[in-house]
């Protein structure tokens, strides 16, 4: 007879299992991390892609004939345009300027958008005065100025500005008196100009 099988340990009888490795905290957190970047990211293109792309009309676009050159300010221009209130875009920005004479005694005023209004500045320092809140720029302009200006830049997302302008009593600013960029007169005071869906 033979002897009985020993009793061997149970450990024996199972297959020896790789030991686990446990993830790194740090590797959780890189994770996490590249998953957040990778959802802010998504999110961003999608409200980009769906963001209509506006312009300013072409008609408000450039500096009038007698006002000076691109880049100059009022205090550097001698002007020889007509009495009466210039506003235009260009790539420095917005600008209403002033030109004083006869039928023109000073202009006040409102500029508002949409989106607010990011700065306002006096073209002259010194000549006027002007002031900002985050949806609009108040302005006062003399009318013993040759010339005096307000130079703005409206939010970013703006997509329509309006442009109050009086004289000393509060009565509006004569039509005719007012121009839009090179050569466009307004339709009408206060001067409305809307940002367009760019076909």
């Amino acid at each position: 007879m033979s002897d009985p099988r020993p009793d061997l340990p149970s450990s024996w009888s199972e297959e020896e299992q790789p030991a686990r490795r446990s993830i790194p905290v740090w590797a959780w957190i890189v994770v996490g991390a590249l998953a957040v970047v990778a959802v802010a990211f998504t999110a961003i293109t999608l409200l980009v892609d769906d963001t209509e792309e506006r312009a300013w009309p072409a008609e408000v676009g450039g500096r009038p004939d007698g006002l000076g050159t691109e880049g100059q300010t009022a205090d550097e221009v001698t002007p020889t345009a007509s009495p009466g209130v210039y506003i235009w875009n260009s790539f420095d920005g917005w600008h209403l300027w002033v030109v004083g004479g006869a039928g023109l005694g000073g202009v006040q005023g409102t500029i508002s958008s949409d989106d607010g209004i990011a700065d306002a500045v006096l073209s002259a320092p010194g000549v006027g005065s002007v002031a900002v809140d985050d949806e609009r720029a108040t302005f006062e302009l003399p009318g013993d100025a040759e010339l005096a200006g307000v130079d703005f830049d409206p939010n970013f997302f703006t997509k329509e500005l309006t442009i109050e302008l009086q004289d000393p009593s509060g009565q509006d600013v004569p039509v005719d008196l007012v121009q839009l960029g090179p050569d466009t007169p307004a339709e009408a005071v206060p001067v409305v100009i809307d940002k367009p869906v760019v076909d």
